[in-house]
């Protein structure tokens, strides 16, 4: 969907009853979305999902995405921008935003604003970092789009951690990637490698601050494209890790090795079958991570 320069009345400014607007697959520039975000009263969700096969549009500037958004700052409570598949942003850096807009506030006077959900491409995230720009109501920062690699090389981590300094927040939920395949032995991928290690790193971070992790895994079907029609499968979620749960189990784990149990070493009798048990428990994202983190589970590495 691409929407192009139009005219709008301003008897028509904050006059419609619109609450939830979600542009899907849009080809939108900033100066475009102002003029239709001045028309609802009190928008409360807005999602932003630029078209897959399409350059950046909205990153374009940050002055003008962000007055685009200002026109609802009174009452928007969930944003949410998924940038394009293919490309690289070209924004504006903070520097080069506050220069050309000294008075400039970013998303710090959108008192309502309690979900930010932005791919980890979106010009949107380089706000998070900066205490002055980001919501100082926020309770649930979501980070989407998120690949494997970038776990592996700490480029997740070293983001959150700025972000963590700047924003307070009660819950952090991070999107890994979309993949080809079933979701069922997602969470085996979780806990090999050095994987688990990055993701235990951000959760104990985010824990000093109060702040819970949880991981979500995504599947698509390859021969279904987007736009979706009606009865075709869309692409599915499965939470593979939370970190209230894990702390539980972390402790339950560690106690076990502790008294020299391990799958399959020092058990006997009632313990094998208890062991038995345990095992099947590892079907859970979250208690698999606590097994092998604590060493009661050896690693399995998969692709």
């Amino acid at each position: 969907m691409k929407l192009v320069a139009f005219e709008v009345s301003s008897n028509l400014f904050r006059t419609t009853p619109l609450k939830t607007l979600v542009l899907e697959r849009c080809l939108i520039e900033p100066k475009i979305l102002a003029i239709v975000l001045s028309l609802p009263k009190a928008l409360t969700h807005l999602s932003l999902r630029e078209s897959r096969s399409f350059a950046f549009f909205l990153d374009q500037s940050f002055r003008a995405f962000i007055e685009a958004l200002s026109k609802q700052k009174e009452s928007l409570e969930f944003l949410q921008h998924t940038c394009p598949e293919n490309g690289v942003a070209q924004g504006d850096s903070i520097t080069a935003y506050t220069a050309e807009s000294p008075s400039a506030a970013g998303l710090s006077d959108f008192l309502q604003l309690k979900t930010v959900e932005l791919d980890h491409r979106s010009i949107l995230v380089k706000l998070m970092s900066c205490k002055e720009y980001a919501p100082p109501r926020l309770q649930k920062y979501c980070l989407t789009k998120v690949s494997r690699s970038q776990w592996r090389t700490n480029e997740v981590a070293a983001q959150l951690s700025t972000v963590v300094r700047a924003v307070k927040f009660r819950e952090l939920e991070v999107h890994l990637g979309s993949e080809i395949g079933s979701l069922k032995n997602r969470h085996v991928r979780l806990t090999g490698g050095d994987l688990l290690a990055a993701l235990l790193s951000v959760a104990r971070l985010m824990k000093q601050h109060n702040i819970t992790t949880s991981l979500v895994a995504w599947k698509h079907d390859p021969n279904i494209i987007e736009p979706f029609l009606y009865g075709e499968s869309t692409p599915s979620c499965r939470q593979i890790f939370d970190s209230e749960r894990y702390w539980v189990e972390e402790n339950k784990y560690a106690k076990l090795v502790g008294a020299g149990q391990t799958l399959g070493i020092g058990l006997k009798g009632e313990d094998k079958e208890r062991t038995k048990e345990l095992k099947e428990e590892g079907a859970d994202g979250t208690v698999r991570a606590a097994q092998v983190a604590t060493g009661w589970r050896a690693v399995v590495l998969l692709p």
